[in-house]
């Protein structure tokens, strides 16, 4: 009985120091822009445009963060997001 009990735990040992997580680093952002469709606004919930706009635009493995909306012309906003590096 305690050799079974030895196996399993030196099985546990090797599959947990197999499936350790990486030290910390995340997916590698990139930034993009591009223009609102349609003349759309930022206006108060530009950021939110910029998100949905995003995620229209990529995969969805991009994963949209940090999107912000800027008045860059009288009609064409631009959304600047960071997404995953493909």
């Amino acid at each position: 009985m305690s050799k079974s009990i030895v196996l399993s735990l030196l099985c546990m040992t090797i599959f947990l120091g197999l499936s350790t997580p990486s030290q910390g680093q995340g997916p590698s952002l990139c930034p993009v822009t591009f223009p609102l469709p349609d003349g759309n606004a930022c206006g108060s919930d530009g950021n939110f445009r910029c998100i949905n706009e995003a995620l229209r635009r990529y995969p969805a493995s991009s994963m949209p963060q940090k999107c912000s909306c800027s008045d860059a012309r009288p009609k064409t906003d631009e959304c600047q997001c960071s997404i995953v590096c493909q």
